[in-house]
């Protein structure tokens, strides 16, 4: 008997089959759920596209995420450290109309 070309090998073995129950309910097979690390209570991100749906949990979901901005950002810029700057330049200019309204009041 001829064995199946070892890619196909491998991509047969990231495919599971369930069925949807009537109130379509899916049953993530035990050894999927294991791979993934999924227990009761897990989070999971289910992401429809053109080709079907995708299950992913929510904590790969972020890494995703967190790996595509840090490819399209510049090294060099960090957004977090940008957005902080900002908020305390704005806290600034907030805290100087503060002292300045508080120094019209007691001249009044």
């Amino acid at each position: 008997m001829k064995e199946a070309p070892e890619e196909l090998n491998q991509s047969a073995s990231n495919v599971w089959h369930c069925v949807a129950d009537a109130s379509g309910r899916i049953l993530i097979p035990a050894d999927l759920r294991n791979e993934m690390n999924v227990e009761s209570g897990t989070p999971l991100v289910l992401e429809r596209d053109e080709t079907g749906i995708s299950l992913r949990t929510y904590e790969e979901t972020i890494r995703q995420i967190q790996a595509y901005y840090m490819a399209v950002s510049p090294p060099e810029d960090v957004w977090s450290d940008s957005l902080i700057s900002e908020r305390k330049r704005e806290a600034a200019i907030e805290n100087a109309k503060y002292e300045q309204q508080a120094i019209e009041a007691e001249s009044e």
